[in-house]
């Protein structure tokens, strides 16, 4: 199937409003040819673009869109496209890739009120391209997410974005990732040579009418003056909940002021993100000694950050009781056997972190059994723990299938990259085969020689709570079966509904789950002794008299209103 047949197949589930395609790609290469979804469109010679506009705007179901702009097309080509556009009232996501002019922004995306997060990347937003933009967004009044990615951004520029969306009361989640980067062999690099857009950005943080409670500024090259600035216009932000720094320079002042953040009790941050090459060991220190009455924290992230004494400030902070923090993530982070084994210990007996990530560190033998024994701890509630490519081998990795036998919170232990053969994955394949463990489903993505009966099996073993189907049919607190014909029921009229095949197969791993987790929830059934059957005998037959009397009454009674109907007919007849 060439690229034009895809297209109008495309195009034609589009005009018939198929409930199943939920998201659009208007592409100018073919860069997916062997995609089986048929949810990309293709740019080609001869493309109707007026029939998709049109297609789009009567269309209900579409709730995200992106678009690749060939920069040799004029906002005239495109106009009947984005008349479309306009008119529709369901998407809610539209990606701009590779290109945006004013036109565009002015004229349509303006005017999509519909719209609820807007991404733009790859494009040079310098020259008064950033200040048009914002502009436009600013007229998206349900707008609550905008993200800039991979985009040539200058002092300027950021300044006139920054300026420009102050007053957008909707908006929630501001991300600035990767801007001034090369990417595929083109550079996007722009100029961040002072602290202009720090300010505009620190001024946006402090306004009243902000309610922007995430923002993320990931590998954008600010300068540890430019954190300090952003970091100091959060002081007495009750609003921002998430924030995220990573990659960017945070040298002494640059720390302080992160420490005087977190220390400041009109601070509501529950999740912070740091790390990278940009920040040394002696700022982790200080900033994890910051958290040590810091109650509201739930996640904290300093993957990269090549952490070496920083690793005691870690644990001391986990073995704080005030600590509170759900989510740790050190990825990258230089961590050897002796320090995992540090950290590890440190964890038994914390009934909080559920996630941990480990990954790209030097984890051996003896770091995999700590591990081991954390997993093995019956008060623990990690539930994700992550260790891709961190050198656990075929042997570590039977150890650790062998330690889940009984473990009834991991769902995820992610042992991606990591060499692990045949040998390692049938250990797990043997555990869960035998019913050993009923809450893993997942050991990572892109495992290229996982065997396909442990992929199964996996899915099989999806967690699910069965127990409140229970509750959905109860007289005098028993709890009848009733639930699963229902439920069952539901699977097949999904699965009459689609016609991909990996929706098929996922649907049907789904129902043999489902029914093998009902089985293991449904309360256990006690045989009456002989005594006990002969009362129930005799309450089943004192109802069945009853019942049999009141039907009795009931047929009497019925028959007088009869009779007494025909004495009226005849008596009129005469």
């Amino acid at each position: 199937m060439d690229i034009v047949e895809k297209s109008n197949k495309t195009l034609y589930r589009i005009e018939q409003n198929d409930p199943r395609l939920k998201a659009l790609s208007i592409v100018n290469w073919d860069h997916s040819a062997g995609d089986t979804t048929t949810r990309y469109f293709w740019l080609h010679d001869g493309a109707d673009l007026s029939r998709l506009g049109n297609a789009i705007a009567n269309n209900t179901y579409l709730n995200s869109m992106e678009f690749y702009k060939p920069s040799e097309w004029t906002s005239q080509d495109t106009k009947s496209f984005f008349d479309g556009l306009q008119r529709n009232t369901s998407l809610k996501e539209l990606w701009l890739h590779g290109g945006i002019d004013h036109n565009i922004l002015k004229n349509y995306v303006a005017n999509i009120s519909n719209l609820t997060r807007i991404c733009i990347t790859k494009c040079d937003l310098r020259g008064g391209e950033a200040g048009i933009l914002a502009s436009a967004m600013k007229m998206c009044t349900n707008l609550n997410e905008i993200t800039i990615c991979i985009c040539k951004v200058d002092d300027a520029s950021l300044n006139q974005f920054a300026s420009g969306i102050s007053g957008l009361f909707s908006l929630q989640k501001l991300r600035i990732l990767h801007a001034n980067a090369a990417v595929d062999g083109n550079d996007y690099s722009g100029n961040f040579d002072g602290t202009e857009g720090a300010k505009a950005i620190a001024a946006l943080l402090q306004d009243p009418s902000c309610n922007i409670n995430h923002l993320d500024i990931t590998s954008c090259g600010f300068s540890n003056e430019s954190m300090q600035l952003i970091v100091n216009g959060l002081r007495d932000n009750t609003i921002l909940e998430h924030l995220v720094l990573f990659g960017s320079s945070i040298g002494r002042s640059g720390c302080d002021s992160i420490v005087g953040l977190l220390q400041d009790p009109s601070c509501n941050l529950t999740s912070l993100t740091l790390g990278g090459s940009a920040i040394n060991n002696e700022s982790v220190k200080t900033i994890v000694r910051s958290l040590a009455g810091n109650t509201k924290l739930k996640h904290l992230g300093l993957s990269g950050s090549r952490i070496v004494s920083g690793c005691e400030s870690i644990i001391t902070l986990l073995q704080t009781p005030s600590c509170n923090l759900t989510k740790l993530k050190l990825r990258n982070s230089g961590f050897n056997n002796e320090s995992t084994i540090k950290l590890v210990t440190s964890l038994i007996g914390n009934t909080k972190l559920e996630d941990i990530d480990l990954s790209g560190n030097n984890i051996g033998r003896s770091g995999c059994e700590s591990i081991i024994t954390l997993l093995q701890e019956p008060n623990s509630s990690i539930n994700n723990i992550r260790l891709s490519n961190c050198k656990v081998d075929t042997d570590c990795a039977a150890l650790l299938a062998q330690a889940l036998v009984g473990n009834n919170k991991l769902t995820c232990l992610d042992l991606s990259h990591n060499g692990i053969t045949e040998y390692g994955w049938n250990a797990f394949s043997a555990i869960l085969s035998s019913c050993s463990n009923h809450t893993l489903c997942s050991l990572g993505e892109g495992i290229g020689n996982m065997p396909a009966q442990l992929s199964t099996l996996l899915k099989l073993n999806l967690a699910v709570e069965m127990k409140p189907l229970f509750e959905l049919d109860t007289e005098d607190d028993e709890r009848k079966q009733k639930a699963l014909p229902s439920v069952i029921d539901w699977f097949g009229r999904v699965r009459e509904t689609t016609q991909i095949d990996e929706v098929v197969k996922c649907i049907d791993s789904r129902k043999l789950s489902t029914i093998y987790q009902f089985a293991r929830a449904m309360p256990l059934e006690f045989i009456p002794s002989p005594s006990d059957i002969l009362l129930l005998h005799k309450e089943v037959r004192d109802q069945l008299i009853r019942a049999k009397e009141e039907l009795e009454d009931k047929i009497k009674a019925k028959d007088e209103i009869i009779r007494h109907r025909c004495g009226i007919s005849d008596r009129l007849a005469s």
